[in-house]
């Protein structure tokens, strides 16, 4: 049997961290959505008792380090599946782009096996699952906008809000978000508490207050140790883009549009500067678990 699950990009519409020194205890507050930027992930069952991985970008891991291998690896031992699985990943979200592509692919699997195998698992099981691998992915599960907070694994729905157009920039860098944490934890520098207004503006409907409160605690760190991101920021921003942020860790950085032509001239102004630039918009689609 096989079965096909779509895996949307996320984006930060805030993210704000919180260190407590005394325990070592670094927690998140954010609000993510979903972009229509996604990838397909086919899951295929073989005879044979093997795992395979397979995507479209030759320099992904096809083994545990790959958040799909291991998503598939774990429902495998749930469901005590004896035969094999064939996992192929059409990657369309850029990699290493704080845009939660292997969360969302792990994700994808997760919630495909559930209902391939009708196991039933909860939204619960399959959180904890998630968080397992990473702490975007129970995010990745459920997509639509939502409050997170703690690990990841605190998840309120908000409302929808309107499709806006979103144009996305990647200069040809990595950033470790492991690095950029360490780096923000030695900084230790007060949040900025963006989140709950934020949500207050979703809530409300707010269009002006959202775009003026979309932020990331994680910019200052990491325009540090990357000042090109700092500048493709400040283009994106003097092209007249709303709600500019660097999403996730990075490399990404974001902006808003309220229609497709402003969108496309912000995409023709960037490509210049980067050879990695994106169009999409919000996805008001929720995920189906069961």
């Amino acid at each position: 049997m096989l079965i096909i699950e779509r895996a949307p990009a996320k984006i930060n519409l805030s993210q704000d961290l919180n260190y407590e020194i005394d325990k070592d205890q670094l927690t998140f507050d954010m609000v993510m959505t979903s972009l229509t930027l996604m990838d397909e992930v086919i899951i295929e069952e073989i005879p044979t008792p093997q795992l395979i991985m397979e995507t479209t970008r030759s320099f992904l891991p096809k083994d545990w380090r790959n958040y799909a291998y291991q998503a598939a690896y774990q429902m495998m031992k749930k469901a005590e599946y004896k035969k094999g699985l064939r996992v192929t990943i059409q990657k369309n979200i850029p990699v290493s782009a704080g845009l939660g592509g292997g969360s969302s692919d792990a994700a994808a699997v997760l919630r495909g096996l559930n209902r391939l195998w009708q196991l039933n698992l909860s939204q619960e099981d399959l959180i904890a699952l998630a968080l397992s691998i990473d702490e975007d992915a129970p995010y990745c599960l459920l997509g639509g906008t939502c409050h997170i907070w703690g690990r990841g694994d605190q998840i309120k729905r908000l409302g929808n809000i309107p499709s806006y157009w979103v144009v996305l920039i990647k200069p040809p860098i990595s950033v470790s978000t492991t690095k950029m944490l360490k780096v923000w934890k030695k900084m230790c520098p007060l949040s900025s508490f963006r989140t709950p207004e934020v949500v207050k503006a979703i809530q409300s409907e707010n269009e002006e207050a959202l775009f003026n409160q979309i932020g990331n605690d994680l910019e200052a760190v990491t325009f540090n140790q990357y000042p090109q991101l700092k500048i493709l920021k400040q283009k994106m921003i003097k092209f007249g883009a709303l709600g500019v942020t660097m999403t996730g860790s990075g490399a990404t950085i974001i902006g808003f549009a309220k229609t497709q032509r402003k969108a496309q001239n912000l995409y023709n102004a960037l490509k210049g500067f980067c050879r990695e630039v994106y169009i999409s918009q919000l996805s008001q689609e929720d995920r189906v678990l069961l």
